[in-house]
């Protein structure tokens, strides 16, 4: 069973600065989660810094415009290092605490498959907000070979 291809894309650089726009958004809220870890505060659990997040939009207002799937998908990386380091702590291996990412060292951006369209050819990717606070149009990116099809 297949689980996932990569296929390239090609994008405007418009969309370009969009996806890295949401990627440096993704990556700031997960380093910011890990300095509060090494300053001392406890890991709440996936769940409970989950809720946190309405606190950090009004921390920082730009992260309405992050698609909130790609932001919840933070906490589920961040919660998978975290229970990696405890199980490393019980099995008294080096425990390697998770690290702050720079810029180009960070995951990619992961949208669930049942939120994406293809429409022609064309990947289309949601992107935060609605109304009057999208900042950011969705990404239109042309697929540079057929997408496969889970079949039903």
């Amino acid at each position: 069973m297949q689980v996932s291809k990569k296929i390239k894309l090609e994008l405007s650089d418009r969309d370009a600065a969009t996806l890295e726009f949401m990627q440096a958004k993704c990556r700031g809220l997960y380093n910011w989660w890990v300095m509060r870890l090494r300053n001392g505060e406890c890991w709440p659990g996936t769940l409970m810094a989950k809720k946190t997040l309405k606190e950090s939009r009004k921390y920082d207002p730009e992260l309405d415009y992050v698609y909130n799937k790609l932001l919840q998908e933070v906490f589920f990386r961040l919660g998978a290092a975290m229970d990696a380091f405890f199980k490393r702590c019980k099995n008294g291996e080096k425990p390697s605490f998770p690290r702050v990412r720079p810029r180009h060292n960070f995951f990619t951006l992961c949208y669930p498959a049942s939120y994406l369209k293809i429409e022609n050819k064309r990947l289309i990717l949601p992107t935060g907000g609605r109304g009057k606070i999208k900042e950011y149009p969705d990404v239109r990116a042309k697929l540079t070979e057929e997408a496969p099809y889970r079949s039903r």
